[in-house]
C-alpha cells in the first residue's frame, strides 16, 4: 500500500536507529529489497536477536510493526526499496468498499511499562556498544574519588544534621 525508496550516497549512507513502524497495520508486513554496490548494512531484528545480511536484489518480508529493527553501518552506496501496509490505507479501503473482517486496529503494546522498560534496556545496550566501539569507559565503570579523612568526617556530620532536621518532634500534652 506504500513504498519508500531510500537513496544512499557515499558520504551519506542510509542507516537507521532501532525503531518500530507504529503507523503500519498490526497484521501488515514490510518487504525490504536493497540494491547498489556496498558492504555491510545488515538488518538487525532486535527481539529476535537476529542479524540478516541481505545481498543486492534479495528480499526480506517481516512484521516491522512488532519487531524493533535497524541496520548496521554501510560502506559503499546502498539503496533500498521498502514496501509496507499502512493502517490508514486499510481503514480507507474497509470504509470505501464496506469490507468486513479486515484488521482495523493499530498495534499497541499491551503493557506500556514493559515497552518503556524494553526501550530503556535497548537504549542502555546501544550506549554501551557505542562506548565499547569508541574505547570509552562503560557506564558504571567511573571510579569514585577517594575521600580524605576530613572529607569523610564532614559528610558524616552533614548526614547526621540532615537526619536530625527530618526527625519529627515529639508532642507532649500537659493536662
Amino acid at each position: 500500500m506504500g513504498t519508500v525508496i531510500n537513496t544512499g550516497q557515499e558520504d551519506a549512507p542510509v542507516e537507521t536507529e532501532a525503531h518500530q513502524d507504529v503507523q503500519e497495520a498490526k497484521y501488515g508486513f514490510s518487504c525490504l529489497c536493497p540494491f547498489g554496490q556496498y558492504v555491510g548494512g545488515a538488518l538487525v531484528l532486535w527481539e529476535l536477536r537476529c542479524i540478516i545480511e541481505l545481498q543486492p536484489g534479495e528480499m526480506l518480508i517481516f512484521p516491522d510493526v512488532i519487531i524493533h529493527h535497524s541496520n548496521e553501518p554501510v560502506t559503499g552506496i546502498c539503496h533500498s526499496i521498502v514496501a509496507f501496509t499502512q493502517q490508514n490505507m486499510l481503514d480507507f479501503f474497509a470504509r470505501k468498499y464496506q469490507l468486513k473482517g479486515l484488521p482495523n486496529k493499530k498495534w499497541r503494546p499491551l503493557n506500556k511499562i514493559a515497552k518503556s522498560r524494553q526501550e530503556v534496556k535497548h537504549t542502555k545496550w546501544v550506549r554501551k556498544e557505542k562506548a565499547k566501539a569508541q574505547g570509552l569507559p562503560l557506564p558504571g565503570e567511573k571510579r569514585k574519588k577517594k575521600l580524605s579523612g576530613e572529607e569523610k568526617q564532614a559528610r558524616k556530620l552533614k548526614a547526621k544534621a540532615k537526619a536530625k532536621a527530618k526527625a519529627i518532634p515529639k508532642v507532649t500534652s500537659n493536662e
